[in-house]
C-alpha cells in the first residue's frame, strides 16, 4: 500500500477506533459528594448521567465549579439531575473522527458520549482526538494543498476546520502558513 493510499484510508478513522470504552456512569439521583468521589477515584473529568440505564446527561468537573461552587450551593443537597447538562449530545461509534471534531466544534463540547441503539458504548474526548491530531493534520494539509485529494470545504474567507498545529486547539479558522495549519491566534 502506498503512502497516499494509507493517508486516504485514515480519513475513515472511526469514533469506535479511538473512543474510551469504559465509561463511568452515575444515576440521576446520585448526590454530588458521591460524584466527586467517582471523579477522584477514576481520575476523570466527567460522568455520564443515566436514568433507567439510558444516558440522559453529563456532568463535568467544570459544571460542578460553575453550577455549584460559584453559586455557593451545598453539594450534599444536590443530585446529578439538578446540575447535569441535558439533552445529551452524542455520536454513533461508526461516525468518523472528523465528524466527531465537527460536532465538538459546532456544539462547543469537549466530550461526546458514544451511543448505539440507545446504549452507551463509550466516550470520545478532546484528548482522544488530540492523540490522532498529527495524523489528521497531515490529512488536512494534503487536502489544503490539493495533492491528489479533493479540495476541503472552506469558508468564504478560505479557512478550514481542524486542530492548530502550534497550540493544539480546535479551530474553525485554520489557514496554511509555511506548511502548517494555524489558528488565528497562532498566525499573529
Amino acid at each position: 500500500m502506498n503512502m497516499e493510499m494509507g493517508k486516504q484510508m485514515n480519513l475513515d478513522l472511526r469514533v469506535k477506533d479511538i473512543m474510551t470504552r469504559e465509561v463511568v456512569v452515575a444515576d440521576v439521583g446520585t448526590r454530588l459528594p458521591e460524584v466527586g468521589r467517582l471523579l477522584i477515584e477514576h481520575d476523570i473529568g466527567s460522568v455520564v448521567v443515566v436514568e433507567d440505564d439510558k444516558p440522559v446527561g453529563i456532568v463535568t468537573d467544570r459544571d460542578l465549579a460553575r453550577k455549584v461552587v460559584a453559586n455557593n450551593k451545598k453539594p450534599d443537597e444536590l443530585t446529578l439531575r439538578e446540575v447535569m447538562t441535558a439533552p445529551l449530545i452524542t455520536i454513533h461509534p461508526d461516525a468518523t473522527v472528523l465528524e466527531a471534531i465537527d460536532n465538538m466544534l459546532k456544539e462547543k463540547v469537549r466530550k461526546l458520549p458514544v451511543v448505539e441503539d440507545g446504549r452507551l458504548v463509550g466516550i470520545i474526548t478532546e484528548r482522544d482526538v488530540l492523540s490522532v491530531s498529527a495524523e489528521i493534520n497531515e490529512i488536512m494539509r494534503l487536502l489544503v494543498e490539493g495533492r491528489g485529494c479533493p479540495e476541503p470545504e472552506r469558508s468564504d474567507e478560505g479557512f478550514v476546520q481542524g486542530i492548530c498545529e502550534a497550540c493544539g486547539q480546535f479551530s474553525e479558522n485554520l489557514q496554511l502558513v509555511n506548511g502548517r495549519l494555524l489558528c488565528e491566534s497562532c498566525r499573529e
